[in-house]
């Protein structure tokens, strides 16, 4: 991803650091999969994560996946 971005910036950027953001879900209970998921996003490129999970499921699912903290990427 930050490789195709960074050769499609204004050239004038060439060079500058730059924010690549994803989002996603990660299943809170499984830290190593969890961590699977964001070190293939920071791999590509990712400086940022932000845990949006738009599931249906409510407030029960997501005071589980804060409780479980954040993942680590590898």
């Amino acid at each position: 991803m930050a490789a195709y971005i960074g050769s499609h910036r204004n050239p004038a950027d060439a060079g500058r650091p730059f924010a690549l953001i994803v989002d996603g879900t990660t299943a809170g209970v499984d830290r190593a999969g969890a961590a699977a998921i964001t070190s293939a996003a920071a791999k590509a490129g990712a400086t940022w994560w932000i845990a949006a999970d738009w599931s249906e499921e409510g407030k029960p699912r997501l005071t589980e996946r804060i409780a479980a903290g954040p993942p680590k990427a590898r």
